[in-house]
C-alpha cells in the first residue's frame, strides 16, 4: 500500500504498473516461483488463488496490460482510486488470511500443550502422585522444558520442589520415577 501511496501522483501508467506488479507478486507469495517455469500467463495463475482475491486481481492485471500495451485504451485520472482500491482490498483480504492462520497455528500450540499437559499429569496419577498435580504445577514443569512424562522422568528433586512440589511428596515422587 505504501508504494501504492508513493506512486499515486505519477503517471496513470506507473500506478497500473504497479498495481500489476502486485498482483504477480499475490501470486508469486501464494502459488510460488513462475507458473509452469515461467510458461503460465498471470491470468492462468490468478485463477488458482482464492475466488475473493481472483476479480481485484484480474483488474489490475487489466489495468497493467493496458498500461503496456499500446493498442489498448490509456489509464484514465479517474481509474487511479480504482487502482488502489483493488490492491487495498487484496491486501486486506491476504492479512485477513494470514490474521486466521495464526489464529489456526496458535490454536494447534494451545491444544498440544494442552495435549502434553494431560500426558505429563497422568504420569503423576500413574504414580500415585495424582493429587499433587495443580495447574501452577502443570504451567511450572512447562516453563521448567517438561512437556512428556520422560523429560519428567529426567529431573531432580530439586527441581520438582523449585516447580512447586512439596520436599517430601517431590523425593518419594522421584523414588517412584527411579526405581
Amino acid at each position: 500500500m505504501n508504494l501504492m501511496q508513493g506512486n499515486y501522483g505519477h503517471q496513470h501508467s506507473v500506478l497500473a504498473g504497479q498495481g500489476r506488479l502486485f498482483a504477480e507478486r499475490v501470486c508469486r507469495y501464494h502459488l510460488g516461483g513462475p507458473g509452469n517455469n515461467g510458461k503460465e500467463n498471470l491470468h492462468d495463475r490468478i485463477t488458482k488463488l482464492d475466488a475473493a482475491v481472483q476479480p481485484d486481481l484480474h483488474q489490475l492485471r487489466k489495468y497493467g496490460n493496458r498500461a503496456d500495451h499500446d493498442e489498448m485504451d490509456d489509464i484514465q485520472p479517474k481509474e487511479k482510486p480504482d487502482i488502489v482500491h483493488c490492491v487495498f482490498r487484496v491486501a486486506c483480504r491476504i492479512l485477513q488470511g494470514a490474521h486466521l492462520q495464526a489464529d489456526l497455528s496458535r490454536m494447534g500450540a494451545e491444544k498440544e500443550q494442552h495435549v502434553q499437559a494431560e500426558q505429563v499429569k497422568g504420569e503423576f496419577q500413574r504414580l500415585g502422585f495424582g493429587t499433587e498435580v495443580t495447574p501452577a504445577l502443570l504451567t511450572s514443569l512447562t516453563e521448567f522444558g517438561v512437556d512428556t512424562a520422560d523429560e519428567l522422568a529426567e529431573l531432580e528433586v530439586e527441581d520438582l520442589v523449585k516447580c512447586g512440589m512439596r520436599p517430601l511428596k517431590a523425593r518419594q515422587m522421584w523414588q517412584a520415577m527411579h526405581s
